[in-house]
């Protein structure tokens, strides 16, 4: 047996044309017009003064605690991390647990500082 005969091309189709695709409409809001929405509260994190061994797996770890993580970076270079949380709540939560004069918290032995971005 031929191994052209084999092959099933595209001549067995029966319409010649795919059925068409609908369009939609533009969506409308059950409200008539679109209401400006209030900015989002940041939820990125820059945490400055890291000690010169710290990972990104030590550093999510020692946040994960005030809210869920959704990215983790570190510049070794300059000593700092950058964490986005999933949630504003979440990242104000670290932020206040860094400022708390009592505990605050520390990687590697080392208080470490945060600021919002």
């Amino acid at each position: 047996m031929n191994r052209r005969s084999r092959r099933r091309g595209k001549r067995g189709r029966t319409s010649p044309d795919p059925p068409a695709k609908r369009r939609r409409g533009p969506l409308k809001s059950e409200y008539g017009d679109l209401e400006a929405s209030p900015a989002p509260e940041p939820s990125s994190v820059m945490v400055v003064g890291l000690p010169p061994r710290c990972g990104v797996m030590e550093l999510k770890s020692r946040l994960e605690a005030y809210g869920p993580i959704a990215r983790t970076r570190i510049d070794a270079a300059v000593a700092t991390g950058h964490v986005t949380f999933r949630s504003a709540a979440a990242a104000a939560a670290a932020i206040a647990a860094s400022l708390d004069p009592d505990c605050g918290i520390t990687i590697g032995s080392k208080k470490v500082k945060r600021s919002v971005y």
